[in-house]
């Protein structure tokens, strides 16, 4: 998996990055969200995550520029915002917090996995398993 971090921030950065590499993922981070659409164009990533302090583009428009391009978008805020979260979230699209929280990141993470397929449990004759 490939994630896109665009996050002006070092710290930050380096914190998701660490994240992120920690779990098998391949990270481009950038600080500006113009080379971050640039490169989604170019690039195949399946996620992107983008700060709502992000210079150049702004994160909704940015957003909906790569909806197509991209599994996942994840909008980092610097607080927990129910309203933004409400707003914003659904279809591929999540708010998460910084500094990060690992739990919070499963569960953005765990919806980018492929859904498994269906097992087949097969029923003898007589109706049993």
């Amino acid at each position: 998996m490939t994630a896109l971090v665009i996050e002006p921030d070092e710290i930050a950065q380096r914190q998701i990055l660490g994240l992120l590499a920690a779990r098998g993922f391949r990270v481009v981070p950038i600080a500006n969200a113009d080379t971050g659409l640039e490169l989604s164009q170019r690039l195949r990533f399946d996620a992107a995550f983008c700060s709502v302090h992000a210079p150049g583009l702004n994160w909704v428009e940015l957003s909906e520029r790569m909806q197509s391009r991209v599994e996942a978008f994840v909008l980092l805020s610097d607080r927990y915002d129910a309203e933004l979260s409400a707003d914003f979230e659904g279809d591929g699209r999540f708010v998460l917090s910084k500094p990060l929280q690992d739990s919070e990141l499963e569960h953005v993470l765990r919806a980018l996995e492929p859904q498994s397929p269906a097992t087949v449990i097969p029923i003898n004759k007589s109706g049993a398993a």
